[in-house]
């Protein structure tokens, strides 16, 4: 029992630690390289802790996840193949709000992060 993990202290302490990486952040006392390991931590807390949801990297750090944009891509070449041009440019325009760059080639449809 003194092994047990105190899910009150944990959350208690991710309080405080956010806090202070929200003063941080507003005072503009951080890089880009730091805040990224932030977001990193953040993402390993939410592995154990399960706090932040579902789609944590697209709705907490605007991030696609690789299996949306798998789905995604399979949803616009589906959409291609029947003629549905006009579904087909929405799911490209969603894609590149978020991040990805489609290309066409004959080989098939790559995508990658910009």
């Amino acid at each position: 029992m003194d092994e047990d993990f105190n899910t009150r202290d944990a959350t208690g302490n991710l309080f405080v630690f956010t806090c202070k990486v929200n003063s941080i952040i507003s005072e503009e006392k951080i890089c880009k390289a730091a805040l990224g390991k932030v977001l990193e931590f953040f993402l390993e807390i939410d592995e154990v802790l399960g706090i932040f949801g579902e789609d944590v990297q697209e709705n907490i750090f605007h991030q696609i996840s690789e299996e949306k944009i798998m789905e995604m891509v399979e949803l616009r070449e589906k959409a291609r193949q029947e003629k549905n041009w006009a579904k087909a440019d929405s799911i490209g325009e969603e894609l590149k709000q978020k991040g990805i760059m489609i290309e066409n080639s004959k080989d098939g449809v790559r995508w990658k992060r910009v």
